[in-house]
């Protein structure tokens, strides 16, 4: 996996010296929180400093990634200026003027998004399948558990259905 995110980071960094000043890069890749401050200032912009990134992590369900692109529940977008931010809201217009929540930070900020909703969700998941198993064990229902938690509106219903487990491509991240 850190060979993956290496080679990843050795071939933005060469897409970045090709880059003309005044454009904004727009990455989406998963991995660890830091990573594009590294690219950042880790030699990977030309020397004058006018390639902007910028940080757009994505919340694709699986089976519903076109509707989820389309119909964002949320944007976050990470970004060092105010021209790449300008850019970022003039790609969203249509969903902003919809009224999609848009939340506008710094880089790892913006990273750290994405890890910790993967995170929560996944923990949410193991819970679920944690009660299933002391269900088992009483001789309780988990489908009443579960339906008892989820209609706390704090809790909600999603991701409270026991199962073999999770995956996704974004969970191991």
């Amino acid at each position: 996996r850190l060979l993956d995110l290496l080679v990843e980071l050795a071939r933005a960094d060469e897409e970045l010296q090709r880059e003309q000043p005044g454009n904004v890069r727009l990455c989406s890749l998963d991995g660890a929180v830091g990573l594009l401050e590294l690219l950042a200032h880790g030699g990977g912009a030309p020397a004058d400093g006018d390639v902007d990134l910028a940080w757009n992590p994505e919340f694709l369900r699986e089976g519903h990634a076109v509707k989820d692109t389309l119909h964002p529940d949320r944007i976050v977008i990470g970004v060092q200026s105010e021209i790449a931010e300008k850019v970022l809201r003039e790609l969203y217009v249509r969903q902003l003027r919809a009224g999609v929540p848009l939340v506008v930070t710094d880089l790892p900020t913006a990273e750290l998004v994405k890890v910790a909703a993967n995170a929560f969700l996944a923990t949410k998941i193991s819970f679920i399948n944690e009660i299933a198993n002391v269900s088992e064990e009483t001789g309780a229902d988990v489908g009443n558990v579960a339906r008892g938690m989820g209609l706390d509106d704090r809790i909600g219903p999603k991701f409270l259905q026991p199962g073999i487990g999770f995956g996704g491509s974004c969970f191991p991240h």
